[in-house]
């Protein structure tokens, strides 16, 4: 992978890996991302074998959310103000703990207590990862830039659940937390080779003016709309495959594997075509549509085949909205207090992702799970359509921050 990475910079495509270190940070995303989808995607499930309810597994999904919601500022602040390798490794050991400890009860009360404490662990990683390389991103090429760092996410959505679908047929299903923890072992000493910032001290006060600017209410407004269908996958996703396609561990990880390398390609394409056109509402806009239009249809198939070309098609969007996130957000905030401000549009994310994960709970428990999916893709045409037919309004509002 680095060597096609370093080939792509030599000709032109890409900023230089050896100067931006941009392959230690795309490493440490994907290992983290492996780690991250070989639990958390198969979280329904195992609480499913352990005769959890439906209803249960909604409030264990939205509770992960909650610890995110609640810790993701606070860690993002902390990114700023201290040292962001000691949190890195803080976070690795705590997610690490977490996915041993799972394992040892099939208490509800435990296990809450659990994913609570790996809520944690994840969020301080990922905030912290992330607020660092985006203070140290230049000012040209924002987007492929962004995009070959995300790549490492959209890897690791595909690799880490095709591998626990591996670990489950062969090893069984608890395995995947003794891997995670071991990986996450891994990146405790792996983050030492990344490149580190110097924090900063300043006023609390100031992330709240950072916060309540026009560009950075859009972002908020379009962050919490697009992240609800988030939430629905979530909770319905390894479900829908498994309970009502019939698919197998090794099918659902095949698909996982599928749209994360489907996704790391568009990723690249959507960053190089943001730096050439740097139509930000109007590539929102059609971001939302694609996404919720086959977020609706995959309510409706009943075969690997059909599921795996419309997800393909669904995540079009997603990978699109993705790349013009982080580019906003290397935009919009000062650098200084990166950490803060992305952990709270991350919240915002989080915020969405975790009342959709309990509303579609219930409604998969009365409606089946394909009902979620039609009601947050309804959700996401209707404001991205609305988006389309304002964009010429809300371009003037956004004008003076060129966001447009």
């Amino acid at each position: 992978m680095k060597v096609l990475l370093q080939k792509i910079s030599r000709d032109g495509i890409v900023p230089s890996l050896k100067t931006s270190g941009v392959f230690r940070f795309f490493l440490c995303n994907l290992l983290f991302s492996i780690n991250f989808w070989l639990v958390f995607a198969y979280y329904p499930i195992y609480f499913n074998k352990l005769g959890i309810s439906d209803k249960r597994i909604g409030v264990l999904v939205a509770v992960l959310s909650f610890v995110t919601l609640i810790s993701v500022f606070p860690f993002g602040v902390a990114s700023d103000r201290f040292s962001a390798k000691t949190l890195l490794r803080t976070g690795a050991f705590t997610l690490a703990v977490g996915n041993v400890l799972i394992t040892q009860s099939n208490n509800f009360y435990y296990v809450l207590l659990i994913v609570m404490l790996s809520g944690a662990g994840s969020t301080l990683f990922i905030v912290t990862l992330f607020s660092l390389y985006y203070k140290q991103l230049e000012g040209h090429r924002r987007g492929v830039k962004i995009a070959l760092f995300t790549l490492g996410t959209s890897l690791g959505f595909g690799i880490g659940p095709f591998a626990g679908g591996f670990i489950i047929k062969y090893i069984g299903l608890e395995w995947v937390f003794m891997f995670s923890a071991f990986f996450n072992f891994v990146l405790f000493f792996l983050v030492s080779y990344l490149r580190s910032s110097v924090p900063v001290k300043f006023r609390i006060d100031m992330y709240w003016k950072d916060l309540v600017r026009p560009d950075v209410l859009f972002l908020i407004i379009v962050v919490f709309i697009m992240s609800s269908h988030f939430g629905v996958e979530r909770t319905c996703m390894t479900l829908l495959m498994s309970k009502v396609i019939n698919l197998s561990g090794l099918q659902t990880g095949t698909i996982f594997l599928a749209i994360g390398l489907w996704i790391s390609v568009l990723g690249l394409f959507a960053g190089h075509f943001f730096d050439k056109t740097k139509r930000v509402i109007l590539l929102i806009a059609f971001s939302m549509l694609i996404t919720g239009v086959f977020q609706i249809v995959t309510a409706y198939v009943d075969s690997f085949a059909s599921l795996l070309i419309v997800r393909l098609l669904h995540t079009i969007g997603d990978s699109s909205f993705m790349v013009l996130k982080g580019v906003l957000i290397t935009i919009i905030f000062p650098l200084e207090r990166m950490g803060g401000n992305f952990g709270f549009v991350y919240s915002i994310n989080t915020l969405a992702s975790s009342i959709f994960a309990l509303i579609s709970g219930i409604l998969s428990g009365y409606y089946g799970y394909g009902f979620p999916f039609i009601a947050s893709g309804l959700l996401l045409v209707v404001v991205a359509v609305i988006l389309i037919i304002t964009k010429g309004r809300v371009g003037r509002i956004l004008m003076e921050h060129k966001v447009r």
